[in-house]
């Protein structure tokens, strides 16, 4: 099972990407809760994007894509998909948020697409997108268990993500205690190594060398960076 997806606006774009066939074999509105429009997508997105507006954001709405593991796809039931949604809505806090379910086959696999909107009309804020890659990833693992799928190897599936997103917040940042923060927010922690100058560790307690995980940063560049910090160490193993 692999859960991806992350916040963006205009869901007039959103709508015909989702009713396009281009490469998928078939396309199938599943389901639309809440909405003014209950039996029209394109007006149900444009319906739950535009409440960014009423905020400063301009990404209204948080779209993630789950994908079964082959053969998986074909024994989830109809009950199975909204319990998914169920799933992933309770771990990235968008439960009774509007929200839109369009299946997609493509190569003769199924997936599905999830999009909700962000604003709170109770509280009268945006949902935090701060976290959501973690939360996706716990909404996975919940996913496996709950269908019996096969586990996806916990290595394998933060590598790229934890690379992309400190990268990212390297080139963002100035400061050791300005990227230490930024860090912060998104679940990890940088720590001083043991066999590494410098580390970071992910929200499972996993280790990995910062350096390595900075995609065109040298070694020499982060002690520079570090030079006048003081990190506690590390006291998880790293992972290989």
């Amino acid at each position: 099972m692999t859960t991806r997806g992350g916040i963006r606006g205009n869901g007039a774009q959103l709508a015909n990407y989702l009713l396009k066939k281009a490469d998928n074999d078939n396309v199938f509105v599943f389901d639309i809760r809440g909405t003014v429009h209950s039996h029209d997508l394109r007006k149900s997105l444009l319906e739950m994007s535009l409440t960014s507006e009423l905020t400063k954001s301009d990404k209204g709405l948080y779209h993630v894509q789950i994908c079964p593991p082959i053969g998986a796809d074909k024994r989830m039931t109809r009950e199975d998909w909204l319990r998914a949604a169920e799933i992933l809505e309770e771990e990235t806090g968008f439960t009774n948020q509007k929200r839109i379910m369009v299946m997609h086959m493509k190569n003769d696999r199924l997936h599905m697409h999830v999009a909700y909107e962000r604003y709170n009309h109770e509280k009268g804020i945006m949902i935090s997108n701060s976290f959501s890659r973690l939360a996706q990833d716990r909404a996975r693992q919940r996913m496996e268990v709950e269908f019996e799928q096969e586990r996806t190897p916990e290595r394998n599936i933060n590598r790229p993500l934890i690379k992309e997103e400190l990268t990212k917040l390297w080139h963002e940042t100035h400061t050791a205690q300005e990227f230490v923060i930024a860090v912060s927010k998104k679940g990890y922690a940088i720590s001083a190594g043991t066999q590494r100058p410098y580390m970071v560790i992910d929200e499972t307690g996993r280790s990995f060398d910062l350096v390595k995980q900075l995609d065109k940063v040298k070694t020499k560049d982060v002690r520079e960076r570090f030079k006048d910090t003081r990190l506690v160490k590390e006291k998880k193993r790293s992972a290989r």
